[in-house]
């Protein structure tokens, strides 16, 4: 327990919540098709009393503050639906005394709490990750969703209708990138002497850069530089997920982590 301080993607970074964000309304990147089968590893056909489920070593959940399940990592939302009811009472239960959940150790599990609003983030694991990594995991998750919804379309929303379904909004497409945006935090293992199972690029909050030699960098920088135009601000190159080259304008910042989701998108 304790007060939750804001836990920012970058301590330098000011507004961490929301620097991803771009966009003034809820936009639904594709509309809601069939919940069944398997959706990018979801394994949607399994639920809390299926063994399968139980072993997993790590589970992402978001729900929102009126028991309404938005995403989890494994399983279907909707047979996980008491369990997201548990999880949100437990919330509810310790912020009615201005106490602000942050972590819960249970046996060799560790429950992470990261809220932000309306929308809890919980991370389930057995990993043996410290706190402030699957808490700053959280905030890349929740900055994933706000680059997506949008906040002010998420404020909109929550305060319309306390209850609605932010599913609906999300759409399947919305689900993927968040899907693909946690498997890519555990994508690589580090040295054994560390307990971290997360991807290098998300513990430094830094892309994974391609080497170049200085030479041939130098020339995709000009190429990138002659095609500038008033319309764009930032120009971006990949090859296999790895950041070749970006160029921006002197007095306006493009931050790592906000990268690293750009990344997770295309």
């Amino acid at each position: 327990g304790g007060k939750d301080d804001e836990i920012p993607l970058d301590a330098s970074r000011p507004g961490g919540d929301d620097g991803a964000e771009k966009q003034e309304e809820v936009t639904a990147p594709s509309q809601v098709q069939e919940r069944g089968g398997q959706l990018n590893g979801l394994h949607r056909d399994e639920d809390n009393s299926d063994p399968r489920w139980r072993r997993r070593k790590k589970h992402i959940f978001i729900v929102s503050s009126a028991g309404k399940p938005i995403f989890t990592r494994h399983g279907d939302e909707d047979k996980l639906n008491p369990l997201f009811g548990v999880m949100c009472s437990l919330v509810s239960f310790m912020t009615q005394n201005d106490d602000m959940p942050r972590v819960v150790l249970a046996g060799n599990h560790k429950i992470v709490f990261l809220i932000r609003g309306p929308i809890y983030l919980i991370s389930v694991s057995r990993t043996l990750e410290p706190t402030a990594h699957l808490a700053r995991q959280l905030q890349f998750v929740y900055t994933q969703l706000v680059s997506i919804l949008t906040r002010k379309g998420l404020e909109h929303v929550f305060k319309r209708k306390h209850g609605f379904d932010l599913r609906n909004l999300l759409g399947n497409s919305g689900e993927q990138v968040l899907s693909h945006l946690v498997g890519a935090m555990d994508g690589h293992k580090l040295a054994s002497s560390l307990p971290l199972h997360t991807s290098m690029s998300f513990v430094l909050g830094a892309p994974w850069c391609a080497r170049l030699p200085l030479p041939l960098r130098n020339q995709v920088n000009k190429a990138l530089l002659s095609v500038k135009s008033q319309h764009l601000i930032y120009a971006v190159l990949l090859a296999k997920n790895q950041l070749v080259q970006f160029v921006r304008p002197r007095k306006t910042a493009l931050w790592a982590e906000d990268l690293l989701l750009i990344i997770n998108l295309v």
